[in-house]
Parts: structure tokens; C-alpha cells; sequence
């Protein structure tokens, strides 16, 4: 589904409102890594904000997140790109409108806080 620039930031800012009371300060246990994740508002934004090829479907799925992820696969772990020890980034695969997409958790290492921190159709390398 393809959006005009208006309707796309009308679509991202209910999505925000939504996150507000149904998503942000919740938590929920990642079986794949045996710690709770949290949801924070700059981790929807980023989310929301996050290119994809299916822009639409993509950011309505943030809405069902909290049954997305417990069913999603996990794929592997990676090191921020800047090398940054103290962040890593966690995949876990999942399927939008028939193809793979990947959420992401970010995780601080020297406090050990995962959050939710975005969707992808791709991981970077």
C-alpha cells in the first residue's frame, strides 16, 4: 500500500498516540533471550520512522507487536556498526505481506536494558 506523504504522517502519528497507552513502559519476556524487553517511545519512533518496503503494514504491526515477537525467530546478534562495545543489536525474524522482516532490539550492555528498537526488511551488514 503505498501513501502520500500526509495520510503516511497522519498513519504514524496515531500509531504514536496508540504506543503512548497500550505500548510504552510495558514489558514482556524475550524467550530467545531470557530478559525482559521494554518498550520506549524512541524505540516507536525509530520503528516508525524506520524505512521499509512495506512502509504501512510494517508500522501497523508495531500495534501488535507485543504477539509478534514471543513468535518471531531469533536470527543472531550484532555489534553496533560504530563498535561501540556497549551496544548490540538482536534480530528476530518475522514475516509482513509474505516476506521476511527483522525486529530489532537494541541492547545497553553496561546496564543490560533491551528495548524494542525498530523493523526491518533487512539486516545490515
Amino acid at each position: 500500500m503505498k501513501l502520500s506523504g500526509g495520510r503516511s504522517v497522519m498513519i504514524n502519528l496515531k500509531i504514536k498516540e496508540w504506543a503512548k497507552t497500550n505500548l510504552i513502559g510495558k514489558t514482556i519476556k524475550c524467550p530467545h533471550l531470557g530478559v525482559d524487553i521494554t518498550f520506549t517511545m524512541s524505540g516507536v519512533k525509530e520503528a516508525i520512522n524506520q524505512p521499509h518496503k512495506h512502509l504501512y503494514y510494517k508500522n501497523e504491526s508495531i500495534k501488535d507487536i507485543m504477539n509478534v515477537l514471543p513468535s518471531s525467530t531469533f536470527v543472531g546478534t550484532i555489534a553496533h556498526s560504530s563498535g561501540n562495545p556497549n551496544l548490540v543489536y538482536h534480530y528476530f525474524k518475522t514475516i509482513i505481506e509474505g516476506e521476511h522482516s527483522y525486529i530489532v532490539l537494541r541492547e545497553t550492555k553496561h546496564n543490560n536494558v533491551v528495548i524494542f528498537y525498530s523493523i526491518v526488511d533487512y539486516i545490515k551488514k
